[in-house]
């Protein structure tokens, strides 16, 4: 038996249960409601539509009449969502969803179903109540949105970075719309999990930067100005990067601030921007603060000697005898014995106060923040420089020496004179205060070497 013949024989066995049976769509008093309805039996048979229905599907009472809601399916109807209805109605439950459907003339339309089963005094499912909603325009609608998403999506993967929504509210909650697949990458957290919880990107921002962060979004916000932030993030899996984020922001219509924006890894650069930076203002054989530095570091403590009235003081520090050593065991020994002493100098100095190199043998250190009173400020730094001479004196030995030595242990003890010049506030320029320690220096060098001479500064 073909289907149209199926059709048939069911049309004939359910008119009789229609004419017995009164619960139908005039009286639900649904004739005129502006969206179709269907009544069907226990068995899911048409048994009754209002004009609305036809006016939706183009089918009218003889082709509909005594079928299931089947024909009105086809072959881009979704086979989830038809198993989905079949299997609520069986288990007697409400069925809410969208469905492709299909019109009399073939053409399609999406339909809003809502289906609820109708139970007698007994409880006993007698019949099933549909409302069809023609939602194809709103459907376009949100297809045309997902399209536009995709695209987004697409051209976001061409951006070396994340491109991402953020919205702040009015009441302070925050929110990401759109976040592209990159915050993979970026931030080793998917889409889902941001938009789910979108405080997890604030969270893996360095402490000490987080406030920073927030300020210049609030800033932002205010003046509806663009955002453009460096910041460095801390990642699940115990790594750190430095990140650059850009972002117009836009005012909404309920008052939020919505930003459009993406942000980029920087971490290779900031490495590069360091190692630069290193080299340009550090010596390259020891580490130490170069002439460059060392005078940005004087002028900044002359800075804060003014504002709190104590004294500093700079050491002017030239080896004893060294262009023997280098003569006698070569370049390597000597330039071993150089970082050896530059690591023996910044052991004998606080965090804040700074050691360079400026060439060859000659080592400059200032001291910072000593006493408001020039006496004890001088003996502050000379037991300083005393503490630097013994660190020097001790012996030095490397295995570069013993190959020059036949094996025989011993090492070799080197000397230094160093040349002190204390200074107060912004009167004198760091040139006068440098070229005053390097005087005494000479002097010291004059008496022999292995002393430390004082000079005191006079405007």
């Amino acid at each position: 038996m073909n289907i149209k013949k199926q059709w048939s024989k069911r049309r004939e066995v359910s008119f009789p249960k229609r004419q017995e049976n009164i619960f139908e769509v005039k009286h639900l008093g649904l004739t005129e409601f502006p969206h179709g309805v269907i009544v069907t039996d226990s068995d899911l048979l048409i048994t009754s539509m209002n004009a609305a229905f036809i006016s939706i599907t183009g089918f009218q009472d003889g082709d509909a009449l005594g079928r299931t809601c089947s024909f009105l399916q086809g072959p881009d109807t979704a086979t989830q969502t038809r198993a989905a209805i079949r299997i609520a109605c069986k288990n007697g439950r409400a069925f809410t969803g969208d469905i492709l459907n299909y019109r009399k003339d073939g053409s399609q339309f999406w339909n809003d179903l809502s289906i609820a089963p109708v139970r007698n005094g007994e409880g006993v499912i007698t019949n099933f109540v549909g409302i069809i909603r023609d939602v194809s325009d709103r459907k376009r609608g949100s297809d045309g949105r997902h399209e536009m998403l995709d695209r987004l999506e697409q051209l976001a993967r061409q951006v070396p970075g994340m491109v991402y929504q953020f919205r702040l509210r009015p009441d302070g909650t925050i929110a990401f719309p759109f976040v592209s697949e990159a915050s993979r990458s970026i931030y080793q957290l998917s889409p889902t999990e941001i938009q789910a919880n979108p405080f997890l990107l604030f969270d893996c921002i360095e402490p000490d930067a987080s406030e920073m962060v927030w300020q210049s979004i609030i800033d932002s916000a205010k003046d509806l100005t663009r955002w453009s932030q460096e910041f460095q993030v801390n990642l699940p899996d115990g790594t750190s990067r430095y990140l650059l984020g850009h972002s117009q922001p836009q005012r909404e219509s309920d008052g939020s601030i919505l930003w459009h924006g993406f942000v980029t890894d920087i971490t290779q650069r900031k490495r590069l921007e360091e190692k630069m930076h290193g080299l340009a203002f550090h010596d390259k054989l020891t580490g130490l603060a170069n002439r460059t530095l060392f005078f940005d570091r004087v002028d900044q403590g002359m800075l804060a000697s003014h504002r709190s009235g104590k004294f500093g003081a700079v050491l002017f520090i030239d080896l004893d005898h060294f262009k023997p050593l280098n003569d006698q065991y070569g370049h390597a020994v000597g330039d071993a014995l150089l970082v050896e002493i530059a690591a023996r100098m910044k052991n004998c100095v606080r965090a804040t106060d700074t050691v360079g190199r400026f060439g060859g043998d000659e080592f400059v250190i200032l001291l910072n923040e000593l006493s408001v009173a020039k006496a004890e400020s001088i003996r502050q730094s000379v037991q300083i420089a005393e503490k630097i001479h013994a660190a020097i004196s001790q012996n030095f030995f490397s295995s570069e020496m013993r190959s020059h030595t036949s094996g025989v242990s011993g090492g070799h003890t080197v000397s230094c004179s160093i040349g002190l010049a204390i200074f107060q506030g912004t009167l004198v320029s760091h040139d006068k205060i440098i070229f005053e320690a390097d005087a005494a220096m000479y002097r010291a060098k004059r008496q022999g070497g292995g002393v430390i001479r004082v000079h005191e500064l006079r405007p």
